[in-house]
């Protein structure tokens, strides 16, 4: 064999050992399975060893350790540990960016993990502008109505609810998807968010976000599919965002130039029309910014470019923060050894197969162009588990699995190594094991991995047989994915990764 890798990432392919509710079957993935049953195959964790809550619902963290060969912190743990020296709530670095600000609205998602809000780190947020001298703080805050983990979430509720009891001048304004926790029986103790959140006021979607952004990533964003009678928009002054405000924006993937077109979208969502003279007086502050949260100073990506070896990345346009960004240390634009081909991603309803043809074409095409490493990123399984319609999602992977059959043949074939893994987990359970309910959110299951080499000694771990979940200190990992590739072309991996071989 060569010494070029393919590395092939399947987003929300994860390792489960039931059958119900598991698309990732031999049965919807002939193909994958047969890759997996002739080559060596290993379950590998996307943790770091804290086991962080953060990085179930963020995938960036699975790209950040595949390209640092190291298990490393997440961007929510790093803001946690950041909050843990108590000086830093006077930390003159984060207090400059609240510096002049007379009202302040934090907006995005109240999450208990994810690259959303968390109810404690909301509440330090509030902290750090009341000492910086801000005089109002409004709350305009989202929850998933179809989230699986009700409890958490209410669990948030509960929290910011005590803590927002002890701040002057902190007024929680709107939440979306509140109405699905009416029935819980302690909302009468939920004094300050009570009447916000059960008796309409404020703001609210009448169906859940889940449905709502089902529509969205399916059809595409239309003012038409948000009407009025969707929303009830709360009428006192202040739930009204005025020039000269600032906004705080929840959502870690919005960031640098992304940052303010995502905002201005969610205030377009949240009802408040934006033009040109508001766009330019409001101040928007990016968790990203604030923090400079940055995945790891070193990757694969140094090496490779030490080296002089060539890096030809096919992702779609949803995952080139992912791939690109965390995967490469916090590079911000394609390296001189690197070239990008973004794929736009079609909708669902007009493409099952999501871009899948287009992807392995542009491969196919790029192929005697001699390049050292080819990442090509798969988004089908994860799109499938969350806006697919149950009855569609077997024969979506089927489909999917033929275009993967073909791919690995031909990369077999060209006599070059071959590796392929999942990122984090979804598909593999679509409906919850407790409730029965649908199963969206990414899971803490391992992914797995195979490696097509000329060296084929390797441990290999029973997909099916998952049942014993090993301590996460003792497992593989998705950092040993690029001291793996660097084994195969022949280079030593440096100190600064921690990973090992899988080979």
């Amino acid at each position: 064999m060569s010494n070029k890798v393919v590395l092939v990432i399947l987003d929300g392919w994860g390792v489960s050992s039931a059958w119900a509710g598991n698309v990732l079957n031999h049965f919807n993935a002939p193909n994958f399975y047969e890759l997996y049953r002739n080559y060596p195959h290993f379950s590998l964790s996307v943790f770091d060893d804290d086991f962080s809550d953060f990085a179930v619902n963020n995938p960036a963290n699975s790209y950040a350790m595949i390209g640092a060969g190291k298990k490393i912190l997440d961007d929510g743990d790093q803001i946690s540990r950041f909050f843990e020296d108590k000086k830093n709530l006077q930390n003159p670095s984060i207090l400059e960016h609240f510096a002049g600000i007379q009202n302040l609205h934090i907006l995005g998602f109240l999450d208990y993990k994810g690259v959303s809000g968390r109810a404690d780190h909301i509440i330090k947020f509030c902290r750090v502008a009341k000492s910086a001298g801000v005089k109002n703080i409004f709350l305009h805050l989202s929850v998933d109505s179809g989230i699986n983990y009700k409890e958490h979430i209410f669990n948030q509720f509960v929290v910011l609810n005590r803590e927002i009891l002890l701040l002057e001048n902190v007024q929680p304004v709107s939440l979306f998807g509140a109405k699905y926790f009416k029935d819980e029986p302690q909302v009468a103790n939920l004094k300050k968010l009570q009447n916000l959140l059960f008796l309409g006021k404020g703001l609210y979607f009448k169906q859940s976000l889940s449905a709502v952004f089902q529509k969205y990533y399916a059809q595409g964003f239309q003012e038409k599919d948000f009407p009025a009678s969707c929303l009830k928009v709360g009428t006192k002054p202040f739930a009204r965002i005025s020039p000269q405000d600032a906004v705080l924006n929840l959502n870690l993937c919005a960031r640098e130039s992304n940052l303010i077109d995502k905002t201005l979208k969610d205030l377009s969502l949240l009802g408040w029309g934006v033009n040109k003279k508001f766009q330019n007086s409001i101040k928007i502050i990016g968790l990203f910014d604030l923090f400079k949260v940055k995945p790891n100073s070193f990757s694969l990506q140094n090496v490779l470019e030490q080296n002089k070896k060539m890096v030809f990345k096919i992702i779609p346009n949803i995952r080139t923060w992912e791939a690109g960004y965390y995967f490469n240390g916090g590079a911000r634009n394609p390296q001189l050894n690197e070239r990008y081909e973004i794929v736009q991603l079609p909708s669902l309803k007009n493409d099952i197969m999501l871009g899948a043809p287009e992807m392995f074409a542009r491969y196919k095409k790029n192929l005697k162009k001699g390049f050292d490493l080819t990442i090509v990123d798969f988004i089908n399984p994860l799109f499938y588990s969350i806006f697919g319609a149950p009855n569609e999602i077997s024969g979506s992977m089927f489909e999917f699995d033929k275009i993967l059959g073909d791919f690995f043949d031909l990369i077999l074939s060209e006599n070059n190594n071959l590796i392929v893994t999942g990122s984090f987990g979804n598909a593999e359970e679509i409906f919850d094991k407790i409730t029965g309910e649908r199963h969206t959110t990414n899971t803490r299951n391992f992914v797995p991995c195979i490696v097509v080499c000329e060296n084929r000694v390797g441990q290999k771990s029973n997909l099916a047989d998952e049942g014993s979940i090993p301590q996460i200190g003792d497992l593989d990992s998705v950092a040993d994915i690029a001291p793996t590739i660097l084994k195969i072309m022949g280079l030593s991996s440096p100190t600064q990764m921690t990973g090992k071989s899988l080979i």
